[in-house]
């Protein structure tokens, strides 16, 4: 009589958000792991200090979604690379001057380009202003299979005396946000 019964639950059932039948705890690798997206979302769309440090460092020859994993790489950049796919995926850019990478940002909303048709060694550095010609596309010459040769063609290109802006896709006003990053990760 009196004797107290207890329930157990494992602790991925308690790290549910609330409103999904958990206690709304959030495990430390999620955290870790959304805090880092936020590291690279930093690294590809601000200009500081630190990005141009890791960028000079790590991409000075190549686009830094298309790495090369060294083993003399830091921590920091190994950590980084860790999500550089699922980061990648969730970056879109919004064409205005045409100034990222053709082959290996994601501005066409389909994904990489280069990863879409499987290219075999990397393409010389080409900017997406190289296939604008008088605020229109000029694709002809690219070859491409039919689907992504028509969504670049319905994609609106903006002002063109501005940059490209990077916008993340997980949140509605596209701001990236940690909280939108651990629901994407968790």
């Amino acid at each position: 009589m009196g004797k107290q019964k207890y329930h157990s639950s494992s602790w991925d059932n308690l790290c549910y958000p609330v409103e999904e039948g958990g206690l709304g705890f959030r495990r430390l690798v999620d955290v870790s792991n959304s805090l880092t997206m936020k590291r690279w979302w930093r690294f590809r769309t601000c200009k500081t200090l630190w990005s141009n440090f890791f960028q000079a460092k790590y991409c000075s020859n190549s686009h830094p979604v298309y790495y090369n994993v060294k083993p003399n790489h830091s921590l920091a950049w190994n950590n980084l690379i860790k999500i550089i796919e699922k980061m990648e995926e969730l970056l879109l850019w919004r064409i205005n001057s045409g100034n990222s990478s053709l082959w290996w940002d994601n501005w066409s909303e389909l994904g990489v380009i280069a990863q879409i048709i499987h290219l075999q060694e990397t393409p010389c550095n080409q900017a997406v202003s190289d296939v604008i010609v008088n605020n229109k596309w000029n694709i002809s010459n690219l070859h491409l299979p039919e689907l992504l040769f028509e969504q670049i063609l319905s994609i609106p290109i903006g002002n063109h005396n501005s940059v490209d802006l990077p916008v993340w896709m997980p949140n509605s006003c596209g701001s990236f946000t940690t909280s939108s990053a651990w629901n994407c990760i968790r």
